[in-house]
């Protein structure tokens, strides 16, 4: 997919962000080696493979530590989420 198209795939435009800004966030991104395109004549092209691996790096970098999610153990799914 286009550089626009993967923009939009991973969300970089939302919140009224311009289409030129969420590009340039996905150049950055490229820059730092965290996203890998393909090139295509001198255009670089996104697989939805490797998007969704851009996806599940962040999830796994960016998740709660001590093992728990919204306050809620693993070990006890059916127990309520804390509202703090």
């Amino acid at each position: 997919m286009t550089a626009a198209e993967a923009a939009t795939y991973l969300r970089l435009n939302q919140d009224g962000r311009d289409i030129a800004d969420a590009i340039k966030s996905l150049e950055h991104l490229v820059n730092e080696g965290r996203l890998r395109p393909c090139r295509v004549g001198r255009w670089n092209r996104y697989s939805r493979a490797e998007l969704d691996r851009f996806i599940s790096d962040q999830t796994e970098r960016y998740a709660p530590r001590g093992g728990t999610t919204n306050g809620v153990r693993p070990d006890n799914p059916d127990a309520e989420a804390r509202l703090d």
